[in-house]
């Protein structure tokens, strides 16, 4: 009887005991996954603040004739400018919106009672906001924790983006050799398609913030310019992005009157159905192409393990799962040739 034929209660003890060894040594490495989820996806973020610190620093060498390290520290300080020029238009929005939302309380109060009956004024009257604070207290050590994963994440970027190749060559020696340069290859494209996809994000970005700014501008609604930054950038993140987009939006038109509110609110819906529809589908052919059902269900899937930091980065981890899924199992298992 052959080796592959032996009854199980004829296999040599030694083998039973290497295959006990290497399945606990499986649902070790599962468990211990698990238990870093978070810690992993920071590092991915670490990885994905690293391609875009690189995408900037090549742009920069094709300006300036610097080295690697120098082109990177141009780069971060453009990216710090541009951080800081954003945080201080939305802050200035943000102050702008708490005056509008002031002088708007009554006109939506008096709106919700007519149309729906709600009587906010008696909410209010009856809010016990005692437990209100405690419940906000609460929420201080998630600040501390949000500042320090910050913190974590643009010190991984910074130094990865500094020598790319020497971490992805230091991380392929835990690969046997003969798969390292397959290996190789796969982690290229994966940041290849992380550049794509991004370079897409920016242009959607771009556009939809220029349409939003214009459409807020003829319909008279203020701090046009400001709104529409803050809806370009929100939509990086899927999906929920455009929703959050749109809360600063609606209390700025609703200060110009109820008309202007459902205006604003029929405009910003057709943009995001024509980004949906016609923008990123022609991006796509161009970047990168992810099937709409695949993103949505990854990222809620992610949304479910991960929380908000899933919703986040859903898309670019399913970018790169993807790209791993084609060449390590599409065509190295299965043999399917290579698409174009």
């Amino acid at each position: 009887m052959s080796d592959q034929q032996t009854p199980l209660t004829e296999t040599p003890p030694a083998r039973i005991a290497v295959y006990a060894l290497v399945f606990s040594a499986v649902v070790a490495l599962v468990l211990i996954a698990w238990f870093l989820r978070q810690i992993l996806l920071l590092f991915f973020a670490a990885i994905l603040l690293a391609v875009i610190i690189w995408s900037v620093a090549e742009l920069v060498r094709k300006v300036l004739p610097l080295r690697l390290k120098g082109s990177v520290a141009v780069a971060c300080l453009i990216i710090v400018a541009v951080v800081a020029g954003l945080v201080w238009l939305m802050g200035a929005q943000v102050v702008e919106q708490i005056s509008t939302l002031r002088n708007a309380i009554p006109l939506v109060a008096s709106e919700l009672k007519a149309r729906f009956g709600v009587d906010v004024q008696q909410w209010f009257a009856h809010t016990d906001y005692t437990a209100w604070l405690q419940g906000a207290l609460g929420y201080v050590p998630s600040v501390f924790g949000t500042v320090s994963s910050i913190i974590l994440v643009v010190a991984g970027g910074v130094f990865l983006a500094l020598d790319p190749q020497g971490h992805r060559d230091g991380a392929l020696l835990l690969v046997p050799r003969a798969k390292r340069e397959r290996l190789r290859q796969t982690l290229n494209l994966a940041a290849l398609s992380l550049q794509r996809w991004l370079a897409g994000q920016v242009i959607a970005m771009v556009i939809i913030g220029a349409a939003t700014a214009a459409v807020l501008t003829v319909l008279g609604v203020p701090s046009a310019l400001a709104l529409g930054l803050i809806a370009g950038l929100l939509e990086f993140v899927p999906y929920v992005g455009a929703i959050v987009a749109y809360v600063p939006l609606g209390l700025a038109a609703i200060g110009q009157g109820v008309d202007t509110f459902w205006w604003v609110l029929g405009a910003y819906v057709l943009i995001q159905q024509s980004e949906g529809n016609i923008l990123m589908p022609l991006l796509q052919k161009r970047t990168v192409e992810i099937p709409p059902v695949v993103a949505l269900f990854s990222v809620v899937a992610l949304a479910l393990l991960f929380g908000p930091l899933g919703i986040v980065l859903g898309v670019p981890l399913t970018v790169v799962l993807l790209v791993a899924l084609r060449e390590l199992y599409i065509i190295d298992v299965l043999g399917e040739p290579r698409q174009s």
